[in-house]
């Protein structure tokens, strides 16, 4: 509160997993003795499903630091979300591939998981609403270490339409036809493991294009499974420990001081949920509607990685971290 510049702060805290009574009746008991001028949770998409209206019928903000929901205003106009999304880190990944890398077009190999799904579709559609081109989308399950069939046919999409493919002789005088893929990148947003293996096999059919993914990649542990070179490929996050950022550092130093760890993108989901309350008691919001007014009207709400604001789905556009992996390491672009 200190660092607020406030007297004091009251805090109530309550654990969902504990409750005896259903989770609505115990937070309409909870807004009617502590009248908050706002909440920060639930934690889990269900939860806010099972929640419905009573932030509206309160006139009470909440804000999960955590859901995975690409729309939380679909429950009411007072939900807010600060979790990085699929559909925030797709908007950054393509805004940066088409704008800044001049990319058009793309191919896309996702897991078939709920998030693999999802992310996978989220860029599809952030690249035609850029004006760009989706050639192939291919799909493999968790268990497969083979993807050859899967990029048989995204070659065989690509030739059919930008593709190239001419006859060149080898050293030994033989003839061959060399692959040109005829789009710009590949994106995939599976674990680190299935990049490390989609990668060497992407090489061998010659697709030798920029890999782009999300912030699933963020793992050392990538670099004991790559055998095939990586650099360039770049990805998003929203958070960095490494970043140069002087805030970033200075919250990484306090939150270690703290709890003897790195923090994690939670934590700092959690600190910009709790940061935008405190900020609008600073600015002297005084009930739940005047907290509600500045984080719906508000384009420079301080989140840790910058200026930021809520969108119409009620979910924070703050900053992400584009990463590229140079000499097995990750390095901050932006």
């Amino acid at each position: 509160k200190e660092q607020w510049g406030l007297s004091s702060v009251g805090l109530v805290v309550k654990d969902t997993t504990t409750l005896t009574a259903p989770l609505r009746v115990e937070m309409q008991q909870l807004l009617d003795e502590f009248q908050p001028r706002a909440v920060i949770g639930p934690l889990l998409s269900r939860e806010i499903r099972s929640l419905g209206r009573p932030p509206d019928d309160y006139a009470t903000p909440f804000i999960t630091p955590s859901s995975t929901l690409l729309n939380v205003r679909q429950y009411g106009s007072y939900w807010f979300n600060t979790a990085m999304t699929s559909s925030v880190q797709a908007k950054r990944l393509v805004e940066y591939a088409v704008m800044q890398l001049g990319y058009h077009r793309f191919c896309i190999i996702y897991p078939k998981t709920a998030y693999g799904r999802e992310l996978a579709d989220m860029f599809a559609k952030e690249v035609i609403h850029s004006g760009g081109e989706v050639i192939a989308v291919e799909e493999y399950t968790e268990e497969q270490t083979d993807v050859s069939e899967q990029l048989r046919r995204m070659k065989t999409k690509d030739l059919a339409q930008y593709g190239l493919e001419e006859p060149e002789e080898t050293r030994t005088g033989e003839k061959r036809l060399v692959y040109t893929p005829g789009f710009d990148a590949v994106f995939l947003p599976g674990q680190p493991v299935h990049l490390a293996i989609i990668a060497a096999q992407l090489a061998f059919f010659d697709m030798n294009v920029p890999i782009l993914g999300g912030n699933s990649w963020h793992n050392p542990e990538l670099f004991r499974w790559a055998k095939q070179d990586l650099n360039g490929s770049i990805f998003v996050d929203g958070f960095f420990l490494n970043s140069p950022d002087s805030n970033v550092q200075m919250f990484i130093q306090r939150y270690r001081s703290q709890y003897h760890k790195d923090p994690s993108l939670f934590a700092v989901q959690a600190y910009d949920a709790a940061t935008l309350v405190l900020e609008a008691i600073r600015n002297e919001a005084q009930s739940g509607q005047d907290v509600w007014d500045q984080l719906v009207r508000r384009s420079d709400l301080p989140a840790l990685s910058g200026f930021a604001s809520f969108s119409s789905a009620g979910i924070l556009n703050r900053r992400l971290y584009l990463l590229q992996i140079n000499n097995r390491n990750f390095t901050q672009l932006n």
